[in-house]
């Protein structure tokens, strides 16, 4: 095998993952080599193209013809096939489009109205222009393996019926399509205008200012002036490229007039390079479009080698990335019984995992915001309902003469010698409702996040709408059938409470020895100094009404019972409330979640409903699958590929 074989098995992989990268919108993932062409309108670029397919095959007219970039991969037929198809009556030239798949077209004038119809149909007939591309592959016998990208012609000014920023819009798509550091350019000069103002190359030197990777073609070297050359362009004396410049003389608007086809005009262009008086002696170096084909191809092939190992990288990574699409898209490898199944599972497995703290990934590509799940349900029971109870203190509420009324109802008519049980009880009960609303609160509140870790755990069923929303429509009243018994039971709690005051508690004064806590209290009292033993006057009590010493020593010691006795309450609720929450609603949500979503939903007549895929799933996923195996095969052509010495 010689030097550029070997290298040309690549180029028909670089096409077919342009043509893959096209499909699924990715074609500038991948910087791979290539080759556009740029100039100014009426340079020519058309007429070079044409020459070296071989063929009249691009629309013509007046002002910018080209609106959208046209991506031609030449594909040379070999002598071989080309015999064997000669001898089957099968064409030997022909031209598809990817975006006509299946579509054959052998005859070039209809390739040509094909070109017109896709630019009209997506950059319509007002001569807007598109960075959207068109994608030819031609097959002939007469061609090398090539691929170019022509460009719509730069122009300066907008003309009737074209967009304002047409100048910037097409500058912009060839900066696009010219700036990646794997790309050739090809930029197109009329040899009879001044080289200094070439806007192809005032355009190529932006992007590659060290004229690196450019390539200069210079056309209508028959219209210079008579007595005149461009030989000092051609050696690179005016303006210095590292690939040189290329000569070329082009079909004149007469001759496509005179339907002169191309062959002709390539014959035409070689007796003009031969008969030159200047340009004799380099016809065969730097001239005529046979060289020029022939130079691309070098050139690409070599700039091939020369990108192979961060091509291969950049495929590989690629092939990556893919690989996680197809995770996400999902392979369909297995029933539809059995995909609901693994669905569902893993749906209730991350939601478990996540109440248990142990869905945490491995690697963290974001910061967290927010704790979510189980860590937040444990800091509300913990950090914010417990210390919201300690908080509470209801009796400071109630004035001296409101508690004195209270102690005076229950009294009733009797004189009393000590402070009325039902007085005590009832400011109690007054204290024990204070906690009623925190405790249902934080039942709505688990409640909520448990909702919200159900619908963010919902996103792993995106791909199935229909089920997404089914599942997330059943969870809520999934969990609301757990919650509903939780506030009964919190309510439950509520009225034990409140039913029997239980002054035999061993935290309350030692299971309820009133009497020693009355005369203990009363001689602290008295202890604390002769200041302390003071009894208050009206005034400072902010109360209207007299008040005799017993009874202010009454509505003490009932404050400290209460207060006392409503400690021992809120420590009740502080450890049964959440108790209670993690049984009924937490842990039921943990051992049920999976049974009843396969109850509910594991029912074949509904298997083909709820596995229906989001409308662009299916073909993202083909699509993926496609480049993946281009890729794979992208890759095996390259581990084949050595590292050629080229002459």
């Amino acid at each position: 095998m010689s030097e550029l074989e070997g290298l040309e098995r690549l180029l028909p992989v670089v096409n077919q993952l342009q043509d893959v990268f096209s499909k699924v919108n990715m074609v500038h993932e991948l910087d791979l080599p290539q080759i556009v062409v740029v100039g100014a309108q009426s340079t020519g670029k058309s007429s070079v193209l044409e020459n070296i397919v071989g063929k009249d095959f691009l629309p013509r007219g007046s002002g910018i013809v080209t609106r959208r970039p046209l991506v031609l991969q030449m594909t040379k037929l070999s002598a071989d096939d080309e015999d064997q198809r000669r001898a089957r009556g099968d064409p030997v030239e022909w031209g598809t489009f990817l975006h006509l798949p299946g579509q054959i077209f052998t005859d070039f004038n209809v390739i040509k109205d094909e070109i017109s119809r896709e630019t009209e149909r997506l950059c319509g007939d007002r001569k807007g222009v598109s960075s959207d591309p068109i994608r030819l592959n031609v097959t002939s016998p007469n061609c090398l393996d090539l691929t170019v990208i022509d460009l719509p012609g730069l122009t300066k000014i907008a003309v009737d019926g074209q967009q304002e920023n047409i100048k910037e819009a097409i500058e912009d798509m060839a900066i696009e399509y010219c700036k990646p550091k794997n790309t050739i350019i090809l930029a197109v000069t009329a040899a009879n205008t001044d080289i200094a103002n070439s806007d192809a190359l005032q355009l190529a030197r932006r992007v590659d200012p060290q004229g690196d990777r450019t390539i200069g073609v210079l056309t209508k070297l028959d219209l210079m002036d008579a007595g005149t050359n461009a030989l000092d362009v051609l050696k690179g004396n005016v303006v210095k490229l590292k690939r040189g410049f290329i000569g070329l003389v082009n079909r004149s608007q007469r001759d496509i007039d005179n339907l002169k086809n191309v062959q002709d005009s390539l014959t035409a262009e070689m007796e003009f390079f031969r008969n030159h008086p200047v340009y004799s002696k380099y016809a065969s170096k730097q001239l005529g479009t046979k060289y020029l084909t022939q130079t691309l191809s070098d050139n690409l092939l070599v700039h091939i080698r020369k990108c192979l190992p961060e091509l291969k990288q950049n495929i590989e990574n690629l092939l990556k990335q893919t690989d996680m699409l197809l995770k996400e898209y999902g392979q369909n490898d297995m029933g539809p019984g059995s995909r609901l199944l693994q669905l569902l599972s893993s749906y209730s497995t991350g939601i478990i995992q996540n109440l248990d703290g142990s869905n945490v990934p491995g690697q963290l590509s974001n910061k967290i915001e927010k704790t979510r799940g189980g860590a937040k349900i444990n800091s509300m029971c913990t950090t914010a309902f417990v210390p919201h109870l300690e908080k509470l203190a209801p009796l400071d509420a109630i004035d001296d003469d409101q508690v004195q009324t209270i102690i005076s109802s229950c009294q009733g008519t009797r004189n009393k010698l000590f402070i009325p049980e039902q007085a005590f009880e009832a400011l109690c009960r007054i204290c024990i409702r204070s906690l009623e609303s925190p405790s249902y609160k934080l039942v709505d509140l688990v409640h909520e996040e448990l909702v919200n870790l159900t619908e963010d755990a919902s996103e792993s069923l995106s791909r199935y709408p229909k089920l997404q929303s089914s599942v997330s429509d059943y969870m809520k009243v999934f969990l609301l059938e757990y919650k509903e018994p939780l506030t009964a039971f919190v309510g439950n709690l509520m009225e034990m409470e409140t039913a029997h005051i239980n002054t035999n508690h061993p935290e309350f004064y030692n299971g309820g020895s009133i009497d020693s806590l009355i005369v203990s209290w009363t001689q602290s009292k008295s202890d604390d100094s002769p200041q302390a033993a003071q009894l208050p006057t009206a005034d400072d009590m902010e109360y209207t009404g007299v008040v005799d010493p017993k009874s202010q020593r009454e509505m003490e010691i009932i404050r400290e019972l209460v207060s006392t006795y409503f400690k021992i309450v809120k420590k009740h609720m502080q450890d049964h409330v959440p108790k209670a929450i993690i049984h009924f609603l937490v842990n039921k949500t943990k051992e049920n979640i999976n049974t009843r979503l396969v109850e509910e939903f594991y029912k074949e007549d509904l298997f083909e409903t709820l596995l229906e895929e989001k409308d662009d799933i299916t073909r993202r996923r083909m699509a993926a699958q496609e480049m993946a195996c281009s890729l794979k095969e992208a890759l095996k052509t390259l581990e084949k590929v050595k590292y050629f010495r080229l002459s």
